[in-house]
């Protein structure tokens, strides 16, 4: 039922995202993506399963992920102009890999 509620939540957004992309503020789609609608109860979830300390340090390595979608957001900007867009956001996703991994192999180092 949870995962269920999940997709239901998922498809919302992707509707609101792609209404919003069809008018003359499409730009507000990309804080659409960053609504925690899917992580609010993923937290009260873990929460409720795993305690305060889980959900901290979920919100702490959260925060330093923003770091892997900068680094997208970043490369998909520069290549837009200058690739097609299939090689622009292969570019992006292969920015946010590479940021991803790094983050994950230094939170191992340092993980609180």
């Amino acid at each position: 039922m949870y995962v269920a509620f999940k997709c239901l939540i998922g498809a919302l957004l992707m509707l609101a995202i792609h209404s919003l992309a069809q008018t003359k503020h499409y730009y507000a789609a990309g804080l659409v993506l960053m609504l925690p609608a899917i992580s609010l109860p993923t937290y009260y979830f873990m929460h409720v399963e795993r305690g305060a300390a889980a959900v901290q340090t979920t919100a702490l390595f959260g925060m330093l992920s923003v770091l892997a979608y900068l680094a997208f957001l970043a490369a998909l900007y520069w290549a837009e102009k200058r690739l097609p867009i299939l090689l622009s956001t292969l570019l992006a996703l292969a920015a946010w890999v590479v940021v991803a991994v790094g983050l994950l192999l230094v939170w191992k180092r340092i993980r609180p």
